[in-house]
């Protein structure tokens, strides 16, 4: 164990540390018909897919105070009838505070005109995933 840090503190780290993974595509459409609010696919085949592979153990940043940002991919597809946005983002979680930071996801989107599909919702631990996404629990709520 290294100097200064309490065996209360190592214990933390290694109860919550985890990596939390998420991707998701917002299109926006001229179409005006209206759509489900959103749906459960794989990633199209436009999309570059970038390995986020990371050391779930690897040590916090200074500055982080629950959590740390281990990949925050974004790409665009630009077409003749729509307009579409990939969003892959990877968390270090840290902390019992990262926990409940990330506990609700929010994603914000207008349902008259964008389309949400999510990919995946995945827990790393160590080597280990879990599928996170439970479609029948995702609630639209409008603002």
């Amino acid at each position: 164990m290294r100097q200064g840090i309490s065996p209360a503190t190592t214990f933390l780290r290694v109860a919550f540390t985890l990596l939390f993974n998420c991707a998701l595509v917002m299109t926006a459409s001229q179409q005006t018909f209206a759509k489900p609010s959103f749906s459960v696919k794989p990633p199209q085949s436009w999309i570059r897919i970038v390995d986020s592979h990371s050391d779930v153990q690897g040590e916090p940043s200074p500055d982080s105070n629950s959590s740390t940002f281990i990949l925050d991919d974004h790409q665009t597809r630009v077409s003749e009838k729509s307009v579409d946005r990939y969003y892959h983002h990877v968390l270090r979680i840290d902390t019992a505070a990262g926990l409940t930071d990330i506990s609700q996801l929010k994603f914000y989107f207008e349902p008259s005109y964008q389309q949400l599909t999510i990919h995946f919702i995945r827990i790393q631990r160590d080597n280990a995933f879990i599928d996170a996404l439970r479609a029948s629990e995702i609630k639209v709520i409008q603002q």
